[in-house]
């Protein structure tokens, strides 16, 4: 527990929830821009969440993952939106054995988080039995106490041994409920419920091979899926790695010459609507992994992260970068061939970096998700404070060079249009904006 509850990851929660974030360290000659000047967006058709962003071969999109579990496709003014692909019809099944070890940690955790509620009552339950009361007493009888503890921690469907997920109740959407396997679109289609993604899939990381032109997604539920240049059912590639089943795959990215897909799964313990667990209980657990095309295998590649989120790799395939939210920071690993060699802090950021995108020419877009505070600027020998112009409130998203250095900055002038940045796709002149909550796709002109 001294390792989960470790202090400089409670620090991070409590920044996150309740005081602004200050200092991300930039380079001299950076380039502010004003995220709302010129702004458009792109209303979604009754879904949220435009995770990521992208463009196929042809250069048509912009393609996004949304909230429904489906990939979207932007036709034009005329046409609109248009489905192009979704989830698999089923989950593939998980071992028993694999099953029985996540219900056995989700119960320590489960018993961790509420032993401070089994201890106050207790001593209520103890106190009421002591003392002589009637009828109008508002102390709890033992018998009163015992049934709302047993309440409290015997939900139905808490832990259960099925697929179905914590608090999700079919039989209550629908005359015809789906299995809990199954994806019925009466029930996912158009919906912003965040209960339905264990079975309509939420899609969060999408990208295009440049060679094949499939589409690769990483869904939050459903792991690594990739459909043909096409559109229609994606096929499941991966849903576990090493016996352990995918949690909460996040991000993805493909190596151009390799074909080989590197992603991430943040827990292997939470599921993305249970991310704040994952905070609480400080959550380091996320993993790095490679599946390659050619041998269908996924390989591990680094355990024990803080919440994995965006990856990508570099222009020359030379190393791939990881962001870290839990601890703020982005991670660099060397690549020799398709095997990670090294670790070193590539920034250290001040607010909760989401997903990573390469740009044409080898840099990189941040997107910050979270927190306010201020980017100041960072001369040859120290940190100080400058002139007003150099000072940015809410920065939503930096662009980095190859080495590291921040070069622009995309201001939120602490509006609400752009409060939940995931992804920053440069593309065709213009800033794609992502969001993971959003019911709209933001687009701005690209300063050079």
């Amino acid at each position: 527990m001294n390792t989960l509850f470790s202090s400089k990851i409670l620090l991070s929660f409590f920044l996150f929830f309740f005081v602004s974030l200050d200092c991300i360290l930039c380079a001299d000659k950076m380039l502010y821009q004003d995220g709302l000047e010129n702004y458009s967006q792109l209303p979604l058709p009754g879904v949220v969440g435009p995770e990521s962003i992208a463009f196929d071969c042809n250069g048509e999109g912009p393609y996004v993952s949304v909230s429904d579990g489906r990939i979207l496709k932007w036709k034009g003014a005329k046409l609109g939106w248009i489905e192009f692909s979704v989830s698999p019809p089923q989950r593939q099944d998980i071992n028993s054995l694999t099953l029985a070890r996540a219900h056995m940690h989700a119960c320590a955790v489960h018993f961790a988080l509420y032993l401070p509620f089994y201890v106050y009552q207790y001593f209520i339950c103890r106190k009421s039995s002591d003392s002589v009361s009637d009828s109008s007493s508002s102390h709890k009888s033992p018998k009163t106490c015992t049934k709302m503890i047993t309440n409290r921690t015997s939900r139905p469907g808490r832990y259960s041994n099925s697929l179905q997920e914590p608090g999700l109740n079919l039989a209550s959407l629908s005359n015809h409920p789906p299995s809990p396997r199954m994806r019925d679109r009466h029930v996912c289609d158009d919906s912003t419920n965040t209960e339905l993604e264990p079975v309509c899939g939420r899609p969060l990381g999408i990208k295009f091979n440049p060679a094949t032109c499939d589409l690769y997604i990483a869904d939050a539920y459903y792991g690594l899926l990739v459909v043909g240049p096409e559109g229609g059912v994606a096929t499941q590639l991966a849903a576990s790695a090493e016996g352990v089943p995918f949690r909460f795959t996040n991000a993805l990215d493909i190596d151009s010459k390799t074909g080989v897909v590197y992603f991430t799964d943040s827990s292997i313990y939470f599921q993305r609507r249970e991310y704040l667990l994952a905070i609480i209980t400080a959550d380091k657990t996320g993993r790095l992994m490679k599946y390659d095309p050619k041998s269908k295998k996924v390989t591990v590649l680094l355990k024990g992260l803080a919440f994995p989120n965006g990856v990508a790799v570099s222009k020359d395939s030379s190393f791939i970068l990881v962001a870290e939210s839990f601890t703020m920071r982005i991670l660099k690993f060397y690549l020799v061939g398709s095997e990670i060699h090294g670790q070193e802090t590539f920034i250290q950021l001040g607010r909760f970096p989401d997903n990573i995108k390469r740009t044409a020419n080898g840099e990189f877009w941040v997107a910050l998700n979270t927190g306010r505070g201020k980017i100041r600027r960072l001369d040859s020998t120290e940190q100080q404070e400058t002139a007003t112009d150099w000072f940015v409130d809410d920065p939503v998203a930096v662009r980095l060079t190859s080495g590291g250095k921040v070069v622009r900055v995309l201001d939120g002038n602490g509006g609400n249009a752009l409060d939940s940045v995931s992804e920053v796709e440069d593309y065709s002149g213009l800033l794609w904006i992502g969001s993971s909550i959003k019911p709209y796709v933001g687009y701005i002109k690209n300063k050079k």
